[in-house]
């Protein structure tokens, strides 16, 4: 790719600086992937020794990583309106799952800019924001509220995986794009969220099961109960201690927990792999923009 960036502000600037009678050729398009709780260490290209990322290391290999970037509200709904939107939590007020944004909000978001500004748009996945989804203000729509469910109920594991699912549909969104008209995706990923609620928190694809056996996890550093005990009370009995015993307390889960949340990360950048090769293919890869991040660290 000519134009390979990891910073969603991009997106935001394109949409005030562009102008609107500029042709196609002169306004890149955009491909926006926003992962879910992915750490800013789950990646090759961030250090990552274990986990198989290929395709996104190519990516910042050839392109710009930030790695003094902060999450400016570690809660998904709260950072996907900052994204969206360009604010701090302080100026925008989404401060819960079901706060919808406002009609002058939507607007001002740089999907709604772009569209306005000739840009082809689309969402894909976990839209994260309450009330009434705004299909209409956009080309393409198939974002969900909620979280959704990396396989249905009625097929299990052998039905398609979220990610799959969300893939294909990306592919259907550029198979519709051409050269005549700049186009904008967001492509917002279940992965690498747990299923919550489900006693199995990560689940990837049946196909990549046998990834990552034989290797061991390595414990951080600090966790012991030394450096466990010298915490702040309110640490040690937070939300978070809590969600931690759920996934990963004890050798056997933390292992199994661990490895299954690298292979939903691997699925993931499977995908950006198959929809890089589709935008070579088109001829579009000279004028394309891939932004890929994380609605938080996890």
């Amino acid at each position: 790719m000519k134009h390979t960036f990891t910073i969603a502000t991009v997106a935001f600037c394109l949409s005030q600086f562009l102008p609107a009678r500029a042709l196609a050729d002169d306004r890149p398009n955009i491909l926006f992937v926003l992962t879910d709780d992915q750490r800013f260490d789950s990646l090759g290209c961030m250090g990552n020794e274990i986990v198989q990322t290929p395709h996104i290391d190519a990516l910042a290999a050839d392109g710009v990583v930030c790695d003094n970037m902060f999450c400016t509200t570690s809660i998904c709904a709260i950072s996907r309106a900052s994204f969206m939107l360009g604010q701090y939590e302080r100026r925008h007020r989404i401060d819960s799952f079901r706060k919808p944004y406002s009609p002058e909000q939507l607007a001002t978001s740089f999907p709604v800019l772009l569209r306005q500004s000739g840009y082809r748009t689309g969402i894909i996945g976990k839209w994260g924001i309450g009330g009434e989804q705004p299909k209409d203000a956009y080309d393409y729509w198939r974002g969900y509220p909620g979280q959704g469910r990396y396989f249905e109920k009625e097929t299990g594991t052998d039905g398609p995986h979220m990610t799959d699912r969300l893939g294909e549909q990306a592919l259907e969104f550029l198979e519709g794009c051409s050269g005549d008209q700049p186009w904008m995706l967001q492509l917002y990923t279940k992965a690498a969220h747990c299923q919550d609620g489900d006693p199995w928190p990560f689940q990837p694809a049946t196909r990549y099961n046998a990834l990552y056996e034989g290797i061991t996890i390595p414990l951080p550093q600090t966790a012991t109960e030394h450096h466990f005990a010298a915490l702040p009370e309110f640490l040690r009995t937070s939300e978070a201690r809590t969600r931690w015993h759920i996934r990963f307390d004890g050798d056997a889960l933390f292992q199994k927990s661990v490895k299954d949340y690298y292979r939903l990360l691997t699925g993931v950048d499977d995908w950006v792999g198959r929809l890089v090769e589709t935008i070579e293919k088109q001829g579009m890869a000279e004028n394309t923009v891939i932004i890929y991040t994380s609605d938080n660290g996890f």
